[in-house]
């Protein structure tokens, strides 16, 4: 699961080269805030609710990868 979400960054950082080829500033600037806030608080509620580390880590990964899906639709 660890590896995923080290995939899915190495991913959005390709999204954000060519975002910046573009000067969509604005858009990094708001997807890399969403990119710390919504995987923290998936991770947490994932800890809290089912108190498995492996929930969390998916819950994790998959908050990740919806934020990755979301900027590259926009642009």
């Amino acid at each position: 699961v660890g590896v995923v979400y080290k995939l899915l960054e190495s991913i959005s950082d390709l999204f954000f080269g060519t975002m910046q080829n573009m000067y969509h500033y604005e858009w990094i600037a708001v997807s890399n805030v969403l990119k710390g806030i919504i995987p923290l608080a998936s991770f947490t509620a994932g800890l809290i609710i089912w108190k498995e580390l492996y929930i969390a880590l998916i819950l994790m990964s998959a908050s990740y990868f919806f934020i990755l899906l979301c900027s590259s639709i926009e642009n």
